[in-house]
């Protein structure tokens, strides 16, 4: 068997030409369109057999945020520039506080608002606008494919991409890592034409989508390794000498440096008292979250990885960055001030399965000539069917939300301000923002900036009241119309939500039970109660006390 590709020259495209398969002639356009509609179905199928669409903001801590996030811009769009961005986030986080736009840069929340004013702001419709991002990624690497490798093999290739665990898992929430995932791959694919061509413009594509992908998620700045590792893997040193190979980092810094010097001291937030695992740990955590991700296409990564070094010299543009896109990927979560997760590793998938096509027709090439097309479709056709079974084996349906029906509750009885339940906070501001109203007239109350202070990480904790009748002393004078509540917290609950059960129970005469929701006697069910007699203060006064906290909380976070 043939690890190299001087064989593969005489009977198909090589890779060594001038254009890199990824940039080739766009025959059959319609071909893209039709891949793009059976990826788009797919990944939609997938979230309704999951019943995504009709699950509660809080498959992953960070989702309510992305949520809130885009309707915070939504809104502010909508409402014609009506006052300067910051002071509208300002009372916008006021009235509905779990977005973090700031932590995270504005371009996926952008797009998700844009999203949100064509078509809608629920939940499913927003789900459509990540399902349609995956199709894109598996789009792209299907017309990277498809003059090497043919239609159907490159069309498997897509769905490889698809059907990783990871990519499933991110297609069912309102997440950032699939946008970073499609931006990072145009943006390689962009300087493996630059390596080949040492043109202009191929350079100011990848600077341009380097930026975008860094203004969708920080983690992007794994971009900045790929050129020079590619220009050292392919032996083109010579292009550091040219102006054209300088304008990317330029132009990357010149569209995101005003995000980022805006924002310089939210960067930082949550690593201060983060204690990042070793070495070893990081790395056996990240080589395990590619086997989970890849299963048994890993042999063939590493095959296709070794075909593609072997190749033809000069090394042309697309192997290059096919072997240090990855790489860069690894290099920059080992180095990164935060824990490693599976969905970290998404941005390198699209490339792996480039990697997996070529170790594919490695073992292919072992097959007789006439045969060799056959032998590759057939085990492209296995490996797609295996990733299918793996995919429904790991079909968990989600639970039903429990929360819908509290939001329902809450904007029938026309609440003005309402205190969340402790234990999802996120989920359940999500929950009535995604109802049709004016966002800006309802105050969602978060008992954990209420009654503690709190740092990014929740790392520090501090209580502000410590007996029932401090906090009874405090809602006595708060105009909230109602207090969502869990009877039962278990007993590692934080302190500030037992004291709120604790100060209920111990004044009966302060509160009226008025409906119940799930059982009670349990930590699944909630309880909501109105003030029997409503405090005198009006919702300014209302609104002074949160504005305060905010402040107060955001002294403790520096």
């Amino acid at each position: 068997m043939s690890f190299d590709f001087e064989t593969r020259q005489s009977r198909a495209p090589s890779t060594s030409s001038s254009r890199p398969p990824a940039f080739a002639s766009p025959r059959h356009p319609w071909l893209l369109a039709l891949a793009c509609a059976a990826y788009t179905f797919t990944i939609l199928l997938y979230q309704g057999l999951q019943g995504a669409p009709k699950a509660a903001f809080g498959g992953y801590p960070d989702e309510s945020s992305h949520y809130i996030s885009g309707l915070l811009v939504r809104d502010y769009l909508r409402s014609g520039f009506s006052m300067s961005p910051l002071r509208y986030a300002a009372d916008y986080y006021i009235h509905v506080p779990f977005f973090a736009v700031g932590y995270w840069p504005p371009l996926f929340y952008t797009a998700e608002a844009l999203w949100m004013i064509l078509f809608g702001f629920s939940r499913p419709a927003v789900l459509v606008f990540i399902a349609l991002i995956a199709a894109a990624s598996a789009t792209l690497l299907f017309a990277c494919l498809r003059d090497e490798f043919g239609n159907l093999a490159a069309f498997g290739a897509g769905f490889l991409f698809l059907l990783s665990p990871i990519v499933l898992w991110g297609s069912g929430l309102v997440m950032t890592d699939l946008l970073v995932t499609l931006l990072s791959f145009a943006a390689t694919l962009s300087l493996a034409r630059y390596l080949d061509s040492a043109r202009m413009w191929p350079m100011l594509a990848f600077s341009v989508l380097a930026a975008a992908t860094i203004l969708t998620k920080s983690s992007g700045a794994f971009l900045a390794i790929v050129p020079p590792l590619a220009v050292l893997v392919s032996h083109k040193l010579n292009l550091v000498r040219r102006f054209s190979f300088w304008v990317g980092p330029l132009v990357v810094a010149v569209l995101c440096a005003p995000w980022f010097l805006l924002t310089r001291g939210l960067i930082t937030r949550g690593y201060e008292k983060y204690q990042k695992p070793g070495l070893m740990d990081t790395l056996g955590q990240l080589g395990l979250g590619l086997l989970v991700n890849l299963v048994w296409l890993a042999p063939l990564i590493l095959i296709g990885a070794w075909r593609m070094f072997r190749g033809p010299r000069p090394m042309p543009g697309f192997a290059a960055v096919c072997l240090v896109q990855p790489a860069a990927v690894l290099v920059f979560l080992i180095m990164a001030p935060v824990g490693n997760e599976s969905r970290y590793l998404t941005p390198a998938l699209p490339v792996l399965m480039i990697l997996a096509m070529y170790g594919i027709r490695a073992l292919a090439d072992v097959a007789p000539p006439a045969r060799r097309t056959l032998v590759m479709a057939g085990l492209v056709v296995f490996f797609i069917g295996s990733f299918v079974a793996l995919a429904a084996y790991r079909l968990d349906p989600v639970p039903a939300d429990t929360l819908r029906p509290i939001a329902n509750f809450v904007i029938e009885r026309n609440y003005h301000s309402v205190l969340v339940p402790s234990d999802s906070e996120g989920p359940m501001i999500a929950e009535i923002s995604e109802r049709e109203m004016d966002r800006l007239a309802i105050f969602l109350v978060r008992p954990s900036k209420l009654l503690a202070q709190t740092d990014w990480n929740g790392l520090v904790y501090h209580a502000i009241y410590k007996t029932k009748e401090e906090a009874q002393a405090l809602f006595d004078q708060l105009p909230l119309d109602g207090l969502v509540v869990r009877m039962n917290p278990p007993e590692d609950a934080a302190e500030h939500e037992i004291l709120l059960r604790d100060m209920i129970l111990a004044f009966p005469n302060r509160w009226h039970l008025v409906r119940s929701f799930g059982d009670t006697s349990s930590s699944a069910g909630y309880a909501v109660y109105e003030p029997v007699k409503l405090s005198e203060l009006s919702q300014q006064d209302l609104a002074d006390h949160l504005r305060n906290l905010l402040i107060q909380n955001l002294a403790l976070l520096r």
